[in-house]
């Protein structure tokens, strides 16, 4: 049931001034993010539609339960509807303003003074159960910026931001696992996959001080991923550890050494080793396919839920966060959600701090190795000329040499397309690798 009430009501235990039946009502909210309502209604002769003002509160169904939107815009079109755009009653918290110098105070402690503190008395309760100790400086920001902005308390703290009514909690990130295991298909219908490739680390560099600020190597230098062969080539990253310094606070050499191999894990740990992966699941598209039964346990996840991916041609299982939905409050059900890489990710790793969150990354669509579960390799003449790279050629099942249309899909087609440059002729590489499939 979706209700209207008037903008200065603080009970709303009860029906308002309306109970609403628009033609459309839905939510979107977004891990530490944006979290508004979009309304269409028909004008009406009950006139109901008079209550859709400017500052006035509707409480519309969510996954998270019923939830307050407080109304700031209102257009109306001459085929005698409504649109109506609201924000979660958190963002009354942007019109108010807060100062605060609080040094090495809990999480719970600045959350609470940030809301409590703010110059316009409000409704406001916060909480955190984030248990290190941090400095925080807010010079005349809102308190909305106070907790999402640059430097504000989440760049500082971590954790994921809950908005409950007039409650805002900021926890630590657990990482359930919801239990739900997908398969990853690309080209299916209402599942949006999109891959990155770009900020993959197969080996680390890390380098701390000495007692006379020398730079200090690990004995082995490096400290490689579990998968650093399933790359083309090696994706190195140095991290500097300046925190790590022999000799300091009773630091010895091994201690260091220990300590940036640690960091070195963590990075791969949090799956840094891995492609970034953003998936969007369109349920009343993807409903109309065979598969969707393997999809449908998504209907139950939530914000900030982990999914499992089997990624078959790498043969690894990656998961996936919730950080994004739409949802229908009228059907009360999504309509679409995110799956992807959450923004606190391992640059608080990378950077040479502590680590505190994990990386969600993503599904590796490169080097698949199979030919109708044959493994192709290319030529010796072509491994001659990149003899540092295993580029691996996948070619669709369904070849046919009496059909023009053939599915060739090459991984990492930057690394491959100079070894196929002098090839002219499509139909004859293909009959070329059905030869080579033939003779294994």
């Amino acid at each position: 049931m979706i209700t209207i009430y008037n903008c200065k009501e603080i009970n709303f235990n009860n029906n308002g001034l309306a109970i609403l039946n628009p033609n459309y009502c839905y939510v979107t909210e977004e891990l530490n993010s944006i979290f508004h309502l979009e309304m269409e209604y028909q004008l009406d002769g009950i006139g109901k539609y008079k209550y859709l003002e400017n500052d006035n509160i509707i409480k519309a169904p969510t996954p998270r339960g019923l939830q307050l939107f407080r109304i700031y815009i209102v257009e109306k079109y001459i085929n005698n509807t409504i649109k109506v755009y609201a924000k979660h009653i958190f963002y009354d918290l942007l019109m108010n303003n807060v100062n605060l110098n609080l040094r090495n105070v809990t999480a719970d402690r600045a959350l609470k003074d940030i809301i409590s503190r703010a110059e316009v008395r409000n409704n406001f309760t916060a909480s955190s159960n984030i248990r290190n100790n941090n400095s925080i400086e807010i010079e005349n920001k809102d308190p909305v910026t106070a907790i999402l902005g640059d430097e504000g308390f989440i760049s500082l703290w971590g954790g994921e931001l809950l908005r409950d009514n007039y409650n805002i909690e900021v926890n630590n990130a657990e990482f359930t696992n919801s239990g739900f295991k997908i398969i990853y298909r690309k080209n299916l219908k209402g599942l949006d996959v999109s891959e990155s490739y770009e900020n993959i680390i197969t080996r680390v560099k890390p380098i701390a001080r000495n007692i006379d600020d020398n730079p200090l190597y690990l004995p082995e230098i490096y400290v490689n991923s579990p998968n650093i062969n399933k790359y083309p080539f090696i994706r190195l990253y140095v991290l500097e550890c300046n925190d790590l310094r022999v000799g300091q606070d009773d630091l010895t050499q091994s201690q260091a050494f220990q300590q940036m191999r640690n960091r070195a894990n963590e990075i791969f740990i949090n799956e840094g080793d891995l492609p970034q992966i953003n998936a969007k699941i369109e349920f009343q598209l993807l409903s109309q396919t065979e598969e969707y039964k393997e999809y449908k346990v998504l209907e139950k996840v939530n914000l900030g839920d982990i999914v499992t991916m089997l990624h078959k041609p790498l043969g690894v299982e990656l998961l996936a966060k919730c950080i994004r939905y739409e949802y229908d409050c009228l059907k009360e059900s999504y309509i679409k959600i995110e799956l992807g890489q959450f923004k606190d990710n391992i640059n608080n790793i990378i950077s040479g701090g502590n680590v505190s969150n994990v990386t969600i990354n993503g599904i590796d669509a490169g080097l698949t190795n199979h030919i109708s579960n044959t493994e192709i390799h290319v030529s010796s003449e072509e491994r001659n000329r990149w003899n540092n790279i295993n580029n691996v050629i996948e070619v669709g099942e369904s070849l046919d040499k009496h059909t023009q249309d053939k599915d060739i899909h090459i991984s990492h087609m930057n690394d491959i397309v100079p070894l196929l440059e002098k090839i002219d002729n499509l139909t004859n590489r293909i009959e070329e690798l059905e030869n080579k499939v033939s003779n294994q």
